[in-house]
This record gives structure tokens, sequence and C-alpha cells, in this order.
């Protein structure tokens, strides 16, 4: 008989010792599932509650640091533990009014330098013609400006194929007047393909150019006009080393910002012979045209974006009044208005004003506000400013023609 034998604790297995108990064991899968349970973090709630979470953080990162920032303050306990105790709250008023002065500028250069970039940096808006679709032919041009930016344009030459069946090779060798088309802020290059057409068909050479930040041209800042009078110089260049062209007979044709740029220009560079100004604007009101909606802090915060704009851009909003620079301009004028806005109108009305004598205007009652209208004035201006030019070209010529020693002599009595 044998003995015995004696139940050691250390002997049992944990599954006798919990069906000894009464405990019920779960199987392989429920341990997976309740292991899935634990590693899926919390239980999901509703869209709401959701909604609710994404909104307090975003109130925090927000307002952070401007929710007293030191509300409380750390003290050892007598027990040696670190308690947090809370300040009084006068010290957290006078914390939290301490902090948003301080924040303040902070915030406010952010929120002005994200405004002048965005404004300087603007949408790049793509043309959907070309010069063929208007039975011209032309070849695309690639211009550095002297400080290196990259512009692209359009080139269409003033010979056509029934000018030089007409008139043989003497077509392919006489010069021709040319035209620097400069679209603006909010358009493309094909904005002006229909003045483009105009002047083809009276013997222009036409470039159509895009201004440095627009278009196909390569990035770069927009200044309003500050920095673009060198993209126009560019162009200019461009057309005076044409074979084809009359170096004594570009015009500059600029819209909006385009339109500052070509009197920027045109009041440094002789080699313009006329301009068009079309909707020409004071930099000062279009910014503070901006930031009309603030109402009576519209002056602050002009100032404030003048500020962000000077720094960002190394450039001088003071520094430019275009009234002087119209001033400084012998070539003729054509300037156009195209808005009937008020203080827009007056604008332009006032510097055809100070460009006195050669200043033409163009204003919307006069013409309307239809494109093609405008572009038929304005190709008009373009041929009678050649012409008159040719005629004094002959005059000059007939009168040196005629010897330097020639008078007329006093009548007899």
């Amino acid at each position: 008989m044998q003995p015995e034998k004696s139940l050691d604790a250390e002997e049992l297995s944990d599954a006798q010792i919990d069906r000894d108990l009464g405990v019920r064991v779960p199987s392989r899968r429920s341990l997976k599932r309740i292991a899935k349970e634990l590693t899926a973090g919390r239980p999901k709630h509703g869209l709401r509650h959701e909604a609710a979470r994404l909104a307090l953080l975003a109130t925090k990162i927000a307002m952070f640091p401007l929710l007293e920032p030191f509300h409380s303050t750390r003290a050892v306990g007598a027990d040696g533990t670190i308690v947090k105790k809370k300040r009084a709250y006068s010290w957290r008023a006078l914390n939290a009014a301490i902090s948003r002065l301080l924040a303040l500028p902070v915030i406010l250069g952010l929120y002005f330098a994200l405004i002048v970039y965005f404004t300087t940096h603007p949408a790049r808006l793509h043309a959907r013609q070309t010069p063929q679709s208007f039975n011209m032919f032309y070849r695309r041009v690639h211009i550095t400006t002297t400080d290196g930016e990259h512009l692209a344009g359009w080139y269409v030459p003033p010979v056509t194929s029934s000018a030089i069946l007409a008139r043989g090779v003497r077509g392919l060798l006489t010069r021709h007047p040319a035209a620097l088309l400069c679209h603006g802020l909010g358009q493309s290059a094909d904005a002006y393909l229909p003045l483009a057409r105009m002047l083809h068909r009276a013997g222009f050479a036409v470039l159509l150019l895009n201004l440095r930040g627009q278009g196909g041209s390569g990035p770069g800042t927009v200044t309003f006009g500050l920095l673009e009078r060198r993209d126009v110089t560019a162009g200019v260049h461009y057309l005076l080393m044409r074979h084809a062209v009359d170096a004594q007979q570009i015009d500059v044709v600029g819209a909006r910002d385009a339109a500052n740029a070509a009197l920027e220009a045109a009041s440094t560079d002789p080699s313009i012979a006329a301009v068009v100004a079309d909707g020409p604007f004071l930099l000062q009101r279009r910014i503070e045209h901006i930031f009309h909606a603030a109402g009576i802090a519209q002056d602050l915060f002009a100032n404030c974006y003048i500020i962000a704009f000077d720094i960002m851009t190394h450039q001088r909003v003071g520094a430019t009044n275009l009234f002087s620079v119209v001033r400084r301009i012998h070539q003729p004028v054509l300037f156009v208005a195209r808005s009937s806005n008020v203080g827009a109108l007056g604008d332009v009305l006032n510097l055809a004003g100070a460009k006195g004598r050669g200043g033409r205007f163009l204003g919307p009652g006069i013409s309307g506000q239809q494109h093609h209208a405008v572009a038929r004035r304005i190709s008009a201006f373009l041929l009678s400013v050649y012409q008159q030019r040719q005629a004094a070209a002959k005059l000059h010529t007939a009168g040196a023609g005629r010897g330097p020693g020639l008078e007329l002599a006093p009548a007899e009595h």
C-alpha cells in the first residue's frame, strides 16, 4: 500500500489552484480580446466631445502666453514636499496685463509680416491665350534684370508676311516703332493681346512682359512699382537690341503697379518715347485701402504695414513721391483711369495735372470701361506720338539740308 502523497502548495499548478478556488480562467481568445481593449486606449467618444477637445486645445495654443503664465508659485511644505501655491488675484491681474503688453508687439509684428508676405507674393495667373490666338507670330523670350530677376515674355516682331511680299527686302531693313506692354497685378499676359494686335497691324514691334513674381517670370517680391522699374528698363533694353526696332520710338504701356513702374522708368530713361499709365495709383492710398475696414485704426494699421513692408522689401514707401516723378518726365504721357471710384479717379486726374504739358487724360466717363474701347484709344495715342516724331524728324532733316550758311535776306524797301 502506497503512502498518501502530501500536497505541497509549490507543487500545485496555477490552474489547479484556480479550479480549487472556483476562479474561472479566461480562454486564450478572451485574453487576446482583453489585451486589445487595454492597448486600444481611451474609449471612443462622440463627435461633440472631440470638437470640444479640439476647441480647447486651439484656445490654449492661441492664447498662450496671454493667460497668466505665472499665476502660481511653488513652495516647500512642512513635510518637505513641494506644493503649488496660488498667487493673489491682484498679482495675477497685474501679471496678465504686463504679459499682454509685452506680447502685443510680437503678435502685431508677426501679423503684419504675414500680411506683407501674402500681398507681395500673390497667386500667379497664367495666360489662357497667346499671340498665336490672334494670328500673330511670336517667340518666347527670357530677360534678366540688373538685380538678377528672370522675366518671361512674348516678342511679336513687326514684319508680317504680307509686308514682306509687298515691300520685298526693303521691308526687312526698315526700322519700326516698338511698344512694351506690362500687365498689372490680378491680370495675366493675355490682358493686352487686343492692344498688341492693334499695334502690330499699325507696324509696331510688341513685347508683352511679365514683371517679377507674375506669370511665367521667376519668383520675386512684388513691390507695387518700386523695384519693377528695373523690369521695365530691362524690357526697353531688349527692344533696343532688336535690329527691326527704331531706337527713338520705344513706348511703354503699364497697368496698375506696372503703370507706376513705367512712370518711374520714364523719369530716368530717355530712350522711352511715350508712356501710357493705365490705372496708376498712390501707394500710400492703396495701403490705406487695404485696411479700410479697420475704421478708426486705419492710419495706425497702415503705418504698421509700411514699416513691415520697408523692412521686408528693403524699400522705402515714404521716399517715393509719384507727383515728383511725373514732373520729371519730359515724354508724352497718357493717364488712363479705369475705376470710377472718386479717390482713384481724383488721383489720376491730379497726376495728369502734375504732368502739365504733354499729359493727357482718359477717364471712364470718356471712353467707358470697355476693354476694346480703351485699347483703341491707347493705340491711337501711340500712333499719333509716332507720327509727330516722324514729322519732326522730316522737318529737322529738311532744315539741315539747306546748310548752315543759308539765311533769308531782308526785304528791300
